[in-house]
């Protein structure tokens, strides 16, 4: 899992910028998946091993959200306050800009 962070100065400039660029990554990885599906790839069998990953986890195997990975943020966030990485454990909601919490947008 990777996450993206913006300085706050430049977030408060421009709040709509955190959802411009989750959709602008949601959008490479689309196109990188399209890639493969279509075997667009110098490595031979990568479309194998991406019909492989979505048979154990499911199609979308790279989500992107904090909505589709709260467990994960929930989790990570308990077991850096446990281990002495975060001063108080966090919640979720505290660590996205309020505008990508509800993205992509039903």
């Amino acid at each position: 899992m990777h996450m993206v962070v913006i300085r706050r100065a430049v977030y408060e400039q421009d709040p709509s910028l955190a959802v411009r660029l989750t959709e602008a990554f949601e959008a490479a990885k689309q196109i990188a998946l399209a890639a493969y599906e279509e075997d667009l790839t110098a490595l031979p069998w990568t479309n194998l091993n991406l019909e492989y990953a979505r048979q154990v986890f499911g199609h979308d195997i790279y989500p992107y959200g904090a909505t589709k990975n709260w467990a994960t943020l929930e989790a990570a966030t308990r077991y850096s306050h446990e281990q002495g990485l975060t001063p108080k454990k966090f919640a979720v909601g505290e660590l996205f800009a309020p505008e990508t919490l509800a993205w992509p947008a039903d």
